[in-house]
Parts: C-alpha cells; structure tokens; sequence
C-alpha cells in the first residue's frame, strides 16, 4: 500500500496532466459526473463542493469481504476521502483517511479501525489473514476507481456522442 512520507498515512494521490484545452470549469463538470456514477449518492457522498475553486471533497466507501474456511464473510465497508482539485488541462486527485467499519451482528466482521493498524483487539472476530485480504482488496478497489476517473476526467466537451 503507498504510505505518504508526511502523514503515515495510506494515500494515493497523482497530478494528472490532461488535454491542455480541457479547462478547469470542464473538469469539474467531469468529476462531479464521475461522482454521480461512481457512487450511489453524490449528494450523500460530497461533503464539499466549490465550483469557483474546482475543488471536491467525498467522503466515501466501497463493500469489503474475505473467504476463509471455504466461505465467504462479508466484513462490512471501507471509508475513505477522496479530495479533487482542478485546474486548466490538469487536476489532482488525493484517496486517504481509509477507515473500516464491520457489520455490526455479523460473524467474522469487527471495526478494524484505520488501514494503517496492524494490530489491534478484534482478533477474535477478524483473523490477521482476513485483515491483510481486506487491505488488498481496498487496494484493488482504489486503483479500480483510479483508473475509471481517469478515463472520465479525460472527456472534452466535444468528444460527447449523441
């Protein structure tokens, strides 16, 4: 998982050059449609929202599961935040404060706390393989919504088809 040498914290973070004629007001229009399809509410999800400055901050989070025993246990959600500044023909993109919540009343499914811990007092509900299964599945998840948001933020007015 990449670390940020600053916080400790686990961030995946880019400056994505794209089209130099794609300005900054278009890719805001972009991330704010990424957002409505990404997630299941982007009036839920968006916690801040600045047109004038292009930026966009969301609080979200994807389903996390692990198999063991040759079964599958759900393990409840991973939050994150997803921080989107734009600018002409580039934007930034910053995915940190990776947070997990169990399913409460579910079997194997305890709050395992930050994505950075590596230890902590659940184990009797969660297993250290299950935890490292859970990391790198939210690292999958996160590299799988990279590659998406690269895909739309890339989209020029023109290039729309109808």
């Amino acid at each position: 998982l990449p670390y940020d040498s600053i916080t400790h914290l686990v961030t995946y973070q880019e400056i994505v050059k794209v089209d130099s004629s794609i300005n900054s007001k278009a890719l805001y229009a972009n991330a704010r449609a990424w957002i409505a399809n990404a997630f299941h509410s982007a009036q839920n999800v968006i916690q801040m929202d600045d047109k004038d400055n292009a930026q966009i901050i969301v609080k979200g989070n994807f389903s996390v599961s692990t198999t063991g025993l040759g079964h599958f246990f759900p393990q409840g959600v991973m939050n994150f935040t997803l921080t989107l500044k734009c600018k002409d023909g580039k934007y930034k993109y910053v995915f940190n404060n990776f947070n997990h919540k169990g399913e409460p009343g579910k079997a194997y499914s305890s709050d395992c706390g930050p994505i950075e811990t590596d230890e902590f007092t659940s184990w009797l509900t969660i297993t250290k393989k299950m935890w490292n299964d859970i990391k790198i599945m939210s690292d999958s998840k996160v590299k799988d919504l990279i590659i998406d948001l690269k895909k739309s933020m890339n989209i020029k007015a023109s290039d729309e088809k109808w």
